[in-house]
């Protein structure tokens, strides 16, 4: 029995340092940086239009406010300066948004995090 009793000691202990890990992972998540403004530059097609980019960029969770401004404009594409502000803006949902939209992230030219 002996023996018994010592594997639920050892798999309490390993129950135990999971949780403690957990809790960590959990802290570490809240002390997070939020972003809370991203200035994008994208290039998009012509035949989508700002406010329709807009306002798909509005439904991202964390965005209270878009503006785009027109950089330059060819026969083709069109290059945009498109700023982000909210609170825990996500990244990785603005980008999916952009890309439904056919348009493409070049480059982050601005980025403010927040704890």
């Amino acid at each position: 029995m002996k023996s018994g009793q010592s594997r639920n000691a050892s798999n309490e202990e390993e129950v135990s340092d999971s949780d403690e890990y957990h809790e960590e992972e959990r802290e570490v998540e809240e002390k997070r940086a939020r972003i809370s403004r991203l200035v994008l530059d994208v290039l998009k097609p012509r035949q989508i239009t700002v406010i329709q980019l807009g306002e798909g960029l509005t439904k991202v969770d964390g965005v209270s406010k878009v503006s785009i401004a027109s950089r330059e404009v060819d026969s083709e594409t069109e290059t945009l300066r498109i700023s982000l502000d909210g609170t825990e803006i996500d990244y990785e949902q603005v980008v999916y948004q952009i890309d439904n939209f056919g348009a493409t992230v070049r480059s982050v030219d601005e980025v403010i995090l927040e704890r």
